[in-house]
């Protein structure tokens, strides 16, 4: 009867419990790459966000250089701006969570007094749901 025991196959308790343990980290770790993956994937989709309406800003003071009547070819100066917008609208129906950006236009004439070209730039910067702070910045000259 002993000798049958002994030959016996299989896994011990033991061995069982340490498999579990192993599988369970290793799903855990897994779960949290993936949460991690989707946050930073949502962040970027918010940086697209972001250097999509710089770049509609930066348009825009490019079509007042073409229009300015008072000193054509430059960017007027008080096409300064900041404001506060929405890069991402809050959403209570599906869970998301409203993001708001300020922005900063500013447009610096060239440096001696002289009027040969101007320094636009447009800046963006929030702060993610996670804490991470975020800045998107456009620079030209016109």
């Amino acid at each position: 009867m002993q000798n049958r025991l002994r030959n016996a196959c299989g896994f011990t308790l033991i061995e069982l419990m340490m498999a579990i343990l192993i599988v369970s980290i290793s799903i855990a770790a897994l779960y949290y790459m993936y949460v991690q993956g989707k946050v930073l994937l949502e962040e970027q989709f918010h940086r697209r966000l972001a250097l999509e309406k710089a770049r509609n800003k930066m348009e825009w003071l490019k079509y007042l250089e073409r229009t300015n009547e008072n000193n054509p070819g430059h960017v007027p100066l008080n096409a300064r701006e900041h404001g506060v917008e929405f890069l991402v609208r809050p959403d209570t129906a599906n869970g998301t969570v409203g993001i708001v950006a300020q922005y900063v236009v500013d447009v610096e004439p060239s440096p001696g007094g002289q009027s040969l070209y101007e320094t636009v730039s447009v800046i963006y910067s929030w702060e993610e749901p996670s804490g991470r702070e975020y800045e998107v910045k456009l620079t030209s000259i016109y």
